[in-house]
């Protein structure tokens, strides 16, 4: 199976939040010291897509 890039839905916060706080955790790069909360990575989102910019996510088709 192969992941598919698709525009994100609210439904997708919770896993993005997760892997982006791992990522701020354990990784290089991002500039964060603690990874942001759902209600931040929900705000963040609200901003771009209503701002009109892309918001995609890799996921395996259903």
């Amino acid at each position: 199976m192969t992941p598919k890039a698709r525009p994100a839905e609210h439904r997708d916060l919770p896993a993005i939040t997760n892997i982006y706080a791992h990522a701020v955790i354990h990784g290089t790069a991002s500039y964060e010291y603690d990874p942001p909360s759902l209600a931040e990575m929900t705000a963040r989102y609200e901003a771009l897509t209503s701002a009109d910019f892309h918001y995609l996510v890799a996921a395996f088709e259903e």
